[in-house]
């Protein structure tokens, strides 16, 4: 929800206050905010409580999806209007004409301040020690690869269905794991949700549709309407459940939150979809209805730096929620250069996905591990290299990309075949069979691990294999939780 309001800005501080004022702010911001200038900013609260509240919500038992979902909202919200309500009820007051969007962060107990000034930052700072730390809004650019558009008739056999050839895709539908009943989602630059591969798997309806609770636009772009001016998101929601042999989980449906706009992702817009994906609301941003979250989440977006925690939290609170993440592990490989693995892919905990090519060979842009804490990075990889699928900007258009952000689909569509046959598996137990029918690949560079097919820092554990993926699903003998 985002709300507008107003609030006096009359304050004379003294010349000592701005040590402490140091300690508490990103240098960047003050930086920025020195020059005169405004941004957006992110107001993180001390003692979030969020392990605490993980903790307490695994000891607890649930009926159905619904009470899970529904619960760990509610902890999660009281938690964070309990710790920010002083300042929550600052920026209600009605006291000057200067009015102040904000948007509260309930998943990791923090809140948005959009067109942040030096006054109101000095208001907030000097009044409520209760807020920990202040952070400028971080863009991230993003690493675009060779795109080859044009239509599907004009491409041969051998560009249009190699990926779904190579993991065994068809044999997996044959058997029953085409991710039927499951809703799939992903976090990217938005979609052309009316296209001929993707309008009949919209959980918003092809004719008369309720983009309600299936579309929300964190950029503000597009608010009413799901749209993709860039193509990307369409071409990875293609991949992940499109039909006509382009799709990898193609009777899924499929929910969106715009994250990125063209090749730019913002934290703030990032987080948004996060929360958003967790209890989906209106397009508006009200009237939350968790009875809508996605089962699957595929990210195809990086954060542009090596060591960057900033989403860690979203996952873990997806994870809670038995919602499965992927993410893509970014395209800043050189030919072979380890530790090239890029945020949130490379955090410990995140199930990360690499780009192979038409003979299974890593692809020279997909990025290598170690992660930051030397864990092996990625998990595994996907076919990622010259991917057809639905494109922009007709209804009919289908391209070629290239990357990590093209694995990452088609390992998400694992999840979903899965969940498919086995719907009350954790998002652990899916990613365990997902590696367990992984096609392992000895490493031609080492990165600090071993030389082990199984498991190493550039291909992982391998690519998948569907058919074995949806065998090992069938028999799994964990009880369902």
């Amino acid at each position: 929800m985002y709300y507008l309001a107003t609030i006096c800005l009359c304050i004379f501080l003294p010349p000592q206050f701005y040590s402490t004022l140091q300690a508490r702010l990103e240098p960047q911001l003050l930086k920025t905010l020195h020059s005169g200038a405004t941004t957006n900013a992110i107001l993180h609260f001390r003692d979030a409580k969020l392990e605490e509240i993980r903790e307490d919500f695994r000891k607890l038992t649930f009926d159905t999806r619904d009470a899970r979902l529904n619960t760990i909202y509610s902890m999660l919200k009281d938690n964070a209007d309990t710790r920010q309500e002083r300042v929550l009820d600052h920026l209600e007051k009605k006291e000057s004409g200067r009015k102040i969007k904000y948007h509260q962060l309930w998943i990791i107990n923090a809140l948005i301040v959009y067109n942040l000034n030096q006054n109101l930052l000095d208001e907030l700072v000097g009044n409520y020690p209760e807020i920990e730390f202040i952070e400028g809004e971080k863009e991230f650019k993003q690493k675009p690869l060779e795109v080859k558009p044009g239509l599907k008739s004009g491409l041969t056999t051998n560009q249009a269905n190699w990926a779904f050839d190579k993991i065994g895709t068809a044999n997996a539908i044959a058997n029953g794991c085409a991710g039927q009943y499951i809703v799939v989602a992903t976090i990217d630059t938005g979609v052309l949700w009316n296209h001929e591969a993707l309008r009949n798997q919209y959980r918003g309806g092809a004719s008369n549709p309720n983009h309600n609770y299936n579309w929300f636009d964190a950029t503000g772009a597009s608010p009413n309407v799901p749209t993709d001016t860039s193509g990307h998101g369409t071409h990875t929601m293609g991949t992940l459940c499109g039909s006509g042999g382009i799709g990898h989980a193609p009777q899924a449906k499929w929910i969106t939150c715009r994250g990125c706009e063209d090749d730019t992702c913002f934290n703030t817009d990032l987080l948004t979809c996060g929360q958003w994906i967790l209890c989906p609301s209106d397009l508006t941003g009200n009237n939350r209805d968790c009875s809508k979250a996605p089962r699957i989440v595929s990210n195809s977006w990086e954060a542009d730096f090596y060591d960057e925690p900033f989403y860690n939290a979203v996952v873990q609170m997806w994870e809670s929620a038995r919602i499965v993440p992927f993410f893509a592990v970014g395209n800043t490989a050189n030919f072979g250069v380890c530790q090239t693995c890029d945020s949130p892919g490379n955090q410990p905990g995140v199930f990360s996905i690499g780009a192979s090519d038409i003979n299974d060979l890593i692809a020279d842009f997909s990025g290598l591990g170690w992660g930051p804490r030397g864990n092996i990075k990625p998990e595994m990889c996907a076919p990622g290299v010259n991917i057809l699928s639905s494109f922009i900007p007709s209804t009919s258009s289908y391209g070629v990309f290239s990357g990590t952000s093209m694995a990452t689909p088609c390992a998400a569509a694992m999840g979903a075949l899965i969940l498919s046959v086995r719907p009350g598996l954790t998002p652990s137990q899916v990613h365990e069979i997902i590696l367990e029918g992984c096609k392992g690949h000895v490493p031609s560079v080492i990165c600090n691990s071993t030389d082990n097919a199984q498991k190493n820092n550039q291909y992982g554990r391998g690519r998948p294999d569907a058919s074995k993926i949806c065998s090992l699903a069938k028999a799994y003998t964990s009880k369902d939780i």
